[in-house]
């Protein structure tokens, strides 16, 4: 089903729903050898090195993902390294990532790192609003996602 449709995901315009259109042709999913995947777990890239145009920023804690469209919205990145207070966090959008070494575990980004310094920072307590995301954007000068269908 997933080939098949106009839809971007198929004949389902979410992929979600793919995967339940598979279930029903093919039944339950089968346990495939994780040597012969290439796809990579988001767990696996937790923890991995950020560095802004290659200054090393701090580590990547986890990603921001819109689960019904499978996007990445934001990568979230612990910056506590340059402050006495840890835990200080930024959100980057994954298409500022220029390169991922996964030998080294490093996530290379195009933003320059007095950019992330003084970025706004985000609060993992606090659901992500949408004028933070504005507030964001406007500082980056990042395109904003949610006026681009494309996106």
């Amino acid at each position: 089903p997933y080939w098949s449709g106009l839809e971007p995901w198929g004949e389902v315009p979410y992929p979600d729903m793919a995967f339940e259109m598979q279930q029903q042709f093919h039944g339950e999913k089968q346990e495939e050898d994780p040597e012969k995947s290439h796809l990579r777990s988001l767990k696996e890239f937790t923890g991995y090195s950020v560095t802004a145009q290659g200054e090393d920023i701090g580590a990547l804690h986890e990603c921001m993902v819109n689960g019904r469209r499978w996007v990445i919205r934001y990568l979230v990145v612990d910056i506590s390294k340059w402050y006495e207070l840890k835990g200080r966090k930024v959100l980057i959008i994954p298409q500022c990532i220029t390169d991922i070494d996964w030998r080294q575990k490093v996530v290379s980004t195009s933003i320059a790192a007095q950019e992330v310094k003084n970025c706004p920072e985000y609060d993992l307590e606090s659901p992500l609003e949408r004028d933070f995301e504005l507030v964001l954007h406007d500082y980056y000068g990042w395109p904003k996602y949610w006026e681009n269908v494309n996106w």
